[in-house]
């Protein structure tokens, strides 16, 4: 059996507190583990789901609004920076189930600087999914092209626009060590599936009253 290397996770982790109070980010986790259904929420996602790229003109493209959920390939160990960000509540699933719920990692596309401007290179993966995009756009315009598979076909480039990452190294914070997964629509699961949750410390006899089935750590164990 191969042994896998101490910067990859058998844990893919979703967060639930970005731009939250920790009591609102808990709030949240019951109410997926009561749903058992993770998805976003279109009035309070801090992210929109028209993320734009950036093509190679420096120019923003909004995506369509089609559903996703995130989750980071971090060790446990190694999470306290994408707590930093993304709030100290969330949960953790099996790489294996996210994979069969149809989990796939995100295409990372760095940016280039030109004269102070980030911009895609033109010949990377987004630029080629982005200006593809267009000419579809235009030649379904110009002759009228309405049909099932007409729209199937421009959904799917947008599909392919939703597993693009762009980032840059020079940010103060760079995505790229996110090592996100996405999963397109959005995930159900049992109880059983859940892996391990993790909020601090004062919601422990709260949770465990609640959901006793499902294991727990502190996000403290992290955080220091």
């Amino acid at each position: 059996m191969n042994k896998e290397p101490i910067y990859h996770s058998n844990i893919f982790w979703h967060f639930c507190g970005r731009d939250k109070t920790e009591e609102e980010a808990f709030r949240i986790l019951c109410n997926i583990l009561k749903d058992k259904n993770l998805r976003r929420n279109l009035t309070q996602n801090s992210d929109p789901f028209e993320e734009p790229i950036t093509d190679f003109n420096g120019n923003d493209t909004l995506t369509w609004q089609i559903q996703y959920i995130c989750f980071a390939d971090i060790p446990f160990a190694f999470l306290n920076n994408h707590i930093a960000t993304y709030g100290n509540v969330g949960l953790g699933f099996k790489r294996e189930f996210i994979i069969e719920k149809g989990g796939q990692p995100v295409l990372y596309v760095p940016f280039v600087d030109e004269n102070g401007v980030q911009k895609a290179y033109p010949s990377s993966i987004s630029s080629i999914i982005e200006r593809w995009g267009k000419e579809w756009a235009k030649i379904t315009q110009k002759y009228q092209l309405n049909s099932p598979e007409d729209r199937d076909l421009g959904w799917k480039i947008q599909f392919l626009r939703k597993y693009i990452k762009q980032f840059s190294f020079k940010d103060d914070y760079c995505t790229y060590y996110e090592r996100e997964w996405r999963i397109i629509n959005h995930l159900e699961f049992e109880e059983k599936d859940v892996t391990v949750v993790i909020f601090p410390k004062r919601f422990s006899k709260e949770f465990s009253n609640l959901y006793p089935n499902i294991s727990y750590t502190v996000s403290e164990l992290i955080l220091t």
